[in-house]
């Protein structure tokens, strides 16, 4: 039963129903509906935070069979949640306990965070709508951390999500070497569809490469990204555990290893050795010497193998694994990258931005962002409002590339000040990990920390090949995780004691 309190939920919703029905009764059905998942989400968060959590992997191929009229309603159905389950939450704390909010580690550079975008846009000039949708991909899941730090989650629970979303992992690198196997059958059918909103291509599917599996996730890179965070996390419950029974994670590894190699995701590749080579060091393995020379080693080899080979072979759909990879180590592939690509936006774009508007950069939105499309390959919804031509850089084909480095695009948009801002989030998000990591004695909670150290590391390291911060399953993943470890162990104080 629910308690008087709880009824004052209900009455909003009653007298918008209420009005609602006498001129729409069918939009009143879908209220109805909305208002019963709202109200199931805010008395249970956990149902919520598990079932966005498993939703977003599968979001593009459900989206795919809609009307076109209900992808963006379906799409930001989540995000409107999002919002609407935070307040919430704060709203039901204050009621059942007198408090709305629960301190964190991360509170003050979020919030400068914030002032850094606000200021920037005042000073760039930038119109609040513009601003506004060009912060929504950096932040939007940080509601999501406060959610689940600010509602009473048990051990349990985290169980459940952590072991729910490995299993979600196997399940997509399954179906990634089912649809590898099947072929243009299986491509066709998974594959994300084009969407227009009011006559403006929101999303094209301009290829139709075969050679890279993306199961239900639209792209290949974000298969390669969503495979690799869960690897790593599993590392850390595997190294961390006491029973030394290999099967499961045999079986796991082995399964999401070749999931992984079919997606052709080179940064994902890299960012898995990365957090594997991380987890070791922390640790103190005497071994990581040997899995730190033996790459290098075999890369070498490789090279002189494939002498001769062409950078642009490794960007072919015919490329094999091997030719993709070591294709990134030619001469050639690093010309490229220095003269349009992702070193250009490094060593050309980025001095540029701090020589011209180094504390708050161009503005949110304005360049590196799918708002406007400056600095990307797409035409943005709102191009009149770029900022690209303000850094004098005629190389307009080089700026193209400047969203797929994503430090570079938020120092852009951000200037310096929101640069740090991250940086300092992140230098936390590691402190209060380690801490809980050595703190710890229990097997799950020692691993869990430990798997998403290295995650964070292979995170720090994709942001310099990708946007990744912006992909929605990554940024929802970094901060549900980051809450996760947060709650399992500020109930213990170590993270009080360690960052204090």
């Amino acid at each position: 039963m629910l308690e008087y309190r709880q009824y004052v939920y209900l009455l909003p919703l009653i007298i918008a129903l209420g009005l609602l029905s006498a001129y729409q009764p069918l939009a009143a059905g879908g209220a109805v509906a909305g208002a019963l998942v709202l109200l199931l989400f805010t008395l249970k968060t956990e149902y919520f935070v598990l079932a966005i959590a498993i939703y977003t992997p599968l979001e593009e191929f459900i989206l795919k069979w809609l009307p076109q009229e209900a992808y963006l309603p379906a799409r930001y159905a989540w995000e409107g949640l999002l919002i609407a389950v935070f307040f919430l939450v704060l709203f039901r704390n204050f009621i059942q306990k007198g408090r709305i909010w629960r301190a964190t580690p991360v509170d003050l550079p979020v919030l400068l965070l914030l002032v850094a975008a606000v200021l920037s846009a005042l000073v760039n000039e930038v119109p609040p709508f513009i601003a506004a949708l060009g912060m929504k991909n950096l932040v939007r899941y940080i509601l999501l951390y406060y959610i689940v730090v600010n509602s009473d989650f048990s051990e349990r629970f985290a169980r459940t999500l952590v072991y729910a979303l490995m299993a979600m992992a196997f399940v997509e690198a399954v179906i990634g070497i089912g649809q590898y196997v099947i072929g243009d059958a299986a491509y066709k059918f998974l594959r994300a569809s084009a969407v227009e909103v009011g006559g403006v291509a929101v999303r094209e599917v301009t290829s139709e490469d075969t050679s890279k599996v993306f199961g239900t996730m639209g792209r290949y890179n974000m298969l390669g990204n969503f495979l690799n965070f869960f690897m790593v996390m599993a590392m850390g419950l595997y190294y961390a555990r006491q029973k030394k029974s290999h099967t499961g994670y045999a079986v796991f590894f082995g399964v999401t290893l070749v999931g992984l190699v079919l997606t052709f995701s080179r940064m994902s590749w890299l960012g898995l050795y990365i957090g594997f080579i991380l987890i070791l060091l922390i640790q103190r393995k005497k071994r990581v010497i040997i899995y730190v020379m033996l790459p290098v080693v075999m890369t070498a080899m490789l090279l002189a193998a494939y002498e001769g080979l062409n950078w642009y072979k490794g960007e072919t759909s015919k490329a094999s694994a091997v030719e993709r990879y070591v294709s990134m180590f030619t001469s050639g592939y690093v010309e490229k990258a220095a003269r349009y690509d992702r070193l250009y936006a490094l060593l050309v774009t980025a001095p540029t931005v701090i020589e011209r508007y180094p504390l708050f950069g161009l503005g949110p939105g304005t360049f590196a962002s799918e708002v406007t499309g400056s600095g990307t390959h797409d035409k943005g919804l709102y191009p009149e409002y770029s900022h690209e031509d303000w850094l004098g850089i005629n190389n307009k084909e080089a700026l193209q590339y400047t969203s797929d480095q994503g430090w570079t695009g938020i120092l852009c948009q951000l200037g310096l000040a929101g640069l740090l801002c991250f940086a300092w989030i992140f230098t936390i998000l590691i402190r209060y990990s380690y801490a809980a990591y050595k703190a710890s004695e229990e097997p799950f909670k020692k691993g869990v920390a430990l798997g998403f150290l290295g995650c964070i590391f292979l995170l720090v390291f994709q942001n310099f090949v990708s946007f990744n911060l912006t992909y929605r399953a990554v940024s929802l993943y970094l901060w549900l995780f980051a809450a996760v470890v947060f709650n399992l162990y500020s109930k213990e104080r170590c993270i009080e004691k360690e960052t204090a």
